[in-house]
C-alpha cells in the first residue's frame, strides 16, 4: 500500500527542481559579462605571466629531481666484496651522482633567481602579441 503523503509530495518536488534548473539555465553568466566587457577586463584583471609560469614549472621539476637524487645517493651501498674491481666502478658511479646533485643545486638556485626577477602577474595588454591571440 502506497501512502498518500509520498504520492502528493513527489510532483511538487519535481516541479520545484525543474524550475530551479530552468532558472539556472536562463541566469546571466560571468563569462558572458567578460566577453561583453573584454577591454575593461583586460585593463583591470591581472593574469599570471606565462614566463613566470614556465619558470615555476622548471623550478618545481628541478626541486623534484633534487629531492630524489640524494635519496638514491644515500641508498647506494656496496654489496660486493671489497676488491678494486668492484670498488672502483662503485666509487665512480657515486662520484658522478654527487656531481649531478651539485649541478642540480646550482641550476635550481639560478632558476629561483630568474623566477624572483620575473613579475608574477601582468595585465593582458602587457602580454606578447602571440600569447594574446591564444586568449
Amino acid at each position: 500500500m502506497v501512502s498518500t503523503a509520498c504520492c502528493c509530495y513527489w510532483p511538487s518536488w519535481r516541479w520545484r527542481a525543474s524550475n530551479r534548473s530552468r532558472r539556472y539555465a536562463t541566469a546571466p553568466r560571468a563569462s558572458e559579462a567578460i566577453c561583453w566587457a573584454w577591454t575593461a577586463w583586460s585593463i583591470i584583471e591581472p593574469i599570471v605571466d606565462p614566463d613566470y609560469r614556465h619558470l615555476d614549472g622548471q623550478v618545481r621539476s628541478a626541486t623534484g629531481k633534487l629531492t630524489r637524487r640524494p635519496a638514491r645517493f644515500a641508498a647506494m651501498t656496496l654489496e660486493e666484496p671489497i676488491e678494486p674491481k668492484h670498488v672502483e666502478p662503485f666509487v665512480r658511479h657515486k662520484a658522478a651522482l654527487q656531481e649531478e646533485i651539485e649541478t642540480l643545486q646550482h641550476e635550481l638556485e639560478t632558476l629561483k633567481a630568474r623566477r624572483k626577477q620575473t613579475p608574477h602577474h601582468i595585465t593582458v595588454d602587457e602580454l606578447p602579441e602571440e600569447a594574446r591571440r591564444v586568449l
